[in-house]
């Protein structure tokens, strides 16, 4: 599991899971995004996930640790 940080009006702090068939990215008070990975590889995966996090949830990636 990594840990990711996004900026809105603070820090959020989320949770990215991968699993064998697909992704989470998890984080209090957003919403959560899955994403089926059967066609991607872990880099895109995590990218795709990110990117439709950020949009759903008006957050910019800050960091990963």
């Amino acid at each position: 599991m990594k840990k990711l940080s996004f900026e809105r009006i603070g820090n959020i702090k989320a949770n990215l899971q991968l699993f064998d068939d697909h992704v989470f990215l998890i984080a209090e008070d957003c919403m959560s995004v899955k994403l089926c990975r059967e066609k991607y590889d872990d880099e895109k995966a995590i990218q795709l996930v990110i990117k439709e996090f950020e949009k759903l949830n008006s957050v910019i990636l800050k960091s990963i640790d």
